[in-house]
């Protein structure tokens, strides 16, 4: 039997739920090292992450990063329950909210 896409998604999530903290952290920092060594993320000048929760890849450092090497980042926002825009913070500290 194979899963639909929302089976594999409800499990994937649940893994990530209960990976240990440490795993996932050295994880996020391999996914960072990839990220920050491609070519094209090395010329953007402008790039879009998400702001992570507790499961998912840690981007906090991606962004402080990012910014520090002076690319303009940008984030999703929901504005509305079907409408997500970018919006670009300056500091990840100071421009995010829970």
């Amino acid at each position: 039997m194979l899963n639909t896409k929302e089976q594999i998604r409800k499990e994937t999530l649940t893994d990530l739920k209960f990976q240990d903290k440490g795993e996932a952290l050295k994880k996020s920092k391999i996914i960072k090292k990839k990220l920050f060594s491609l070519p094209e993320f090395i010329k953007a000048k402008v790039v879009m992450l998400y702001a992570s929760m507790e499961s998912e890849v840690n981007t906090e450092e991606m962004i402080d990063e990012a910014l520090e090497m002076g690319k303009r980042v940008v984030l999703p926002l929901s504005v509305s329950p079907n409408k997500i825009v970018p919006k670009e913070i300056t500091s990840r500290k100071k421009d995010l909210e829970k």
